[in-house]
């Protein structure tokens, strides 16, 4: 299983394009026989498309025929952005303490997150959770978090995170980090050609 950022565009129904960021997509890997869900947010709605792959148009994009639809009557809060920082949590169940660590790229957004673990975790478990991230933003964070999703596949574990107890003004700063990170992102993206330029 391999999550995914992509931009669609529909084409002929029930056909539409999925283009990825460069060297995201792992073509030489992709199963054309298995099912592939797509997830969007439009008009206030989430929309879960379970698709198949019909055709790889390039080591970026895709075309996929859509078998099913599923709509839920929800709209995410906040978007989430992928940013290098810290992160120490513990189970509140556990008498004792068992602080764990991770450091690397870690999916946060003002709503939760979503970071790569060692042990397994069941879904409702509560987590006191500790996330420090240094750029482009200083942020330092203390929350409560319960688990929502979890997987726990041999060399894939991750865990995602419903924030359940956090400070506002905690929460505006995440807010303003994913912002600043957005920016960042758009800023590097964006190429400007000079026509004056010599060869």
């Amino acid at each position: 299983m391999v999550e995914l950022d992509c931009v669609v565009h529909m084409t002929t129904p029930p056909h539409f394009e999925a283009t990825f960021l460069p060297d995201q997509l792992p073509a030489s890997r992709l199963d054309l026989e298995k099912t592939c869900k797509v997830f969007y947010f439009a008009n206030g709605q989430g929309h879960l498309l379970n698709s198949q792959i019909s055709k790889i148009l390039s080591k970026e994009k895709l075309l996929l025929a859509v078998k099913k639809n599923k709509v839920f009557h929800h709209a995410r809060d906040y978007f989430r952005v992928d940013a290098s920082g810290i992160v120490h949590f513990e189970l509140i169940s556990k008498r004792e303490t068992d602080l764990r660590e991770y450091e690397g790229i870690i999916n946060i957004s003002g709503g939760g997150a979503r970071f790569p673990v060692r042990d397994n975790f069941s879904l409702n478990q509560k987590i006191r959770l500790n996330f420090f991230f240094k750029s482009p933003l200083e942020v330092e964070i203390d929350c409560l978090g319960e688990v929502v999703r979890a997987r726990n596949f041999h060399l894939n574990r991750d865990l995602a995170i419903k924030f359940i107890q956090i400070d506002p003004k905690a929460r505006e700063k995440l807010v303003s980090l994913c912002m600043a990170i957005q920016r960042e992102e758009l800023r590097t993206k964006v190429r400007i050609s000079d026509p004056f330029a010599s060869n």
